[in-house]
């Protein structure tokens, strides 16, 4: 923005590093990632077991249906031959042992639709521990002028990384905090990755021409 090259990578021990922090902010955020990967999975094939025991279910009462149908059709008749009445039975087992198979399904359906709950309770334990967390510690990066070097201690995507990263480098050159929402050197994270006219105007201020004098009284003022 400035049209000459402030910054340049040097592998020198005396130049400004960057170190990527792994602190209690991503470690709470990597649980909340991980149970949001598992919690979606389950939900997934929750879904599709409940839909399978209610296909199931709709096949058997249609069977159950059709049996009491004929029942009813052949009484009226006047009866069942012994072959008619063999094969009725069969029928008859049949929806007995599928009517079983379904009771044991839809228990194990409600001890997976609790087990779920409970990891949905477990997430939202972990985001409110996770807000608590960055409550008491909001900064993603921290420039120490005193020790050369940038510390950047959590991003949430590569967007954050690489603003945290800008922001902390506009401070090593000098710049401050800017009232703009949009400028890559507001006080507040966000995911801005190109400078802000309020940026660049910033910089301009910084990279003016200065009389000597007045590097001499700003260097004391400091």
């Amino acid at each position: 923005a400035w049209g000459e090259k402030l910054l340049a990578y040097s592998n020198s021990p005396k130049a400004l590093s960057i170190n990527l922090v792994y602190d209690n902010r991503q470690k709470v955020k990597d649980e909340v990632n991980e149970l949001e990967v598992n919690i979606k999975g389950e939900d997934q094939s929750l879904k599709a077991k409940i839909a399978d025991y209610e296909a199931r279910v709709a096949k058997f009462q249609q069977g159950a249906r059709s049996l009491n149908e004929r029942i009813v059709q052949l009484n009226v008749r006047g009866g069942a031959t012994f072959e008619e009445y063999d094969k009725f039975i069969k029928e008859q087992k049949d929806l007995e042992t599928e009517a079983a198979q379904l009771n044991a399904i839809a228990k194990n359906l409600n001890r997976s639709t609790d087990l779920y709950n409970s990891e949905v309770a477990n997430l939202n334990q972990a985001i409110d521990n996770f807000k608590a967390v960055l409550s008491v510690k909001p900064e993603e990066g921290l420039y120490d002028p005193s020790l050369n070097r940038i510390d950047i201690y959590f991003n949430n995507s590569k967007e954050e990384l690489v603003r945290t990263i800008m922001h902390e480098l506009g401070h090593s050159l000098g710049l401050g905090h800017l009232p703009d929402k949009n400028a890559v050197m507001y006080s507040r994270t966000n995911q801005v990755v190109k400078l802000s006219p309020a940026d660049i105007k910033a910089l301009n201020y910084l990279c003016r021409r200065q009389s000597i004098p007045e590097l001499i009284k700003q260097n004391f003022s400091r």
